[in-house]
């Protein structure tokens, strides 16, 4: 049941968002345009601290529709992907705690687009763009750790006691519960290039504001104790609760707790007293951003063989008339 769940909310955004695409399709075509863009991705948060995560590949998809010359709306679909890791950072403390983790993110965008110069009379436009966006994110470990199982789900286990009750069953830690589907704000410039009067291309920088700052995963500045782990599964299993049983008993608490001896390279084994560097810091929301590269094509370049009236686009021939034919 949970993975059908899954399936469906990762085909929630590009669903609704074709749907609007396609009313969109169904308007005047001489405003509207699709594109697609390609680029790179990466993120901002707790395990990118002391260094810079590498990039990953970024791709999209949708249209914009001018409602004047120089202000549009723009409909954009993103897959992209992001990841930390603790052991590229240059500072040793961050090397110690040895957390990681990596997450797909599927993304709708509707934003509003403006010129700032008149692209009547030029060929390089620079812009700027703001919007909401929807998206979905799963964080995974990045790197097994000794005594971890492969491919787990971050979120699924609980890392920072995030389904742990007391005896009464009531939540420990309600405020470390995270939805992997939210809103974000986005917002960025970019410069267009106009090829030809139905094609352009762009280079874009294209920045989220997150209301979370669980993205990573990490967030808390505090670990959930061995004692906390062990009287959690004891409830559950008093309880009956078979599912909660299996989130805390699955990998118990590898993935929460990852501290490596800075001498040996070994994990050191952790114990309620035990007090090394926070795990988070819960002040400051997580970021990702991205940097592509844009084709647009206006769509009337498909549904028609030209205009013989007006020149291509060109900054001094604009809306001139076409030399007449000769037949």
């Amino acid at each position: 049941m949970n993975t059908i769940m899954h399936f469906k909310t990762q085909l929630a955004v590009p669903t609704i968002l074709t749907t609007i695409l396609l009313f969109c399709l169904s308007g005047n075509a001489q405003r509207l345009s699709l594109t697609g863009s390609f680029g790179a991705s990466n993120y901002q948060g707790d395990l990118a601290n002391g260094y810079t995560p590498p990039f990953k590949l970024d791709v999209s998809g949708g249209a914009t529709y001018d409602f004047t010359n120089r202000f549009r709306m723009r409909l954009n679909i993103s897959n992209l992907s992001v990841e930390g890791d603790d052991k590229l950072s240059k500072h040793v403390y961050i090397k110690e705690r040895n957390l990681n983790f990596k997450s797909k993110i599927q993304e709708g965008a509707l934003l509003g687009e403006y010129d700032l110069v008149d692209n009547s009379f030029n060929s390089i436009i620079p812009y700027i763009f703001l919007g909401i966006s929807y998206y979905h994110f799963e964080p995974y470990a990045l790197r097994i750790p000794a005594g971890g199982a492969s491919n787990v789900n971050l979120h699924y286990l609980g890392t920072e006691g995030q389904f742990l009750t007391d005896s009464f069953g009531k939540s420990l830690y309600p405020e470390r519960q995270y939805n992997r589907n939210q809103l974000n704000i986005q917002y960025g410039l970019g410069v267009r290039f106009e090829l030809s009067e139905r094609v352009s291309l762009g280079v874009e920088a294209n920045i989220r504001k997150l209301f979370t700052d669980y993205l990573d995963d990490v967030s808390s500045g505090s670990y959930i104790t061995p004692s906390q782990w062990d009287a959690g599964i004891y409830y559950a299993k008093t309880a009956k609760n078979n599912d909660l049983l299996f989130r805390l008993s699955q990998d118990k608490y590898y993935y929460s707790w990852k501290y490596v001896d800075p001498t040996s390279g070994k994990p050191i084994t952790q114990t309620d007293q035990t007090a090394l560097f926070p795990r988070g810091n819960p002040s400051k929301n997580d970021s990702y951003y991205s940097f592509q590269i844009r084709l647009n094509i206006r769509l009337n370049a498909l549904t028609s063989g030209g205009n013989d009236f007006y020149s291509p686009r060109n900054p001094n021939g604009r809306k001139q008339l076409r030399c007449a034919k000769v037949y």
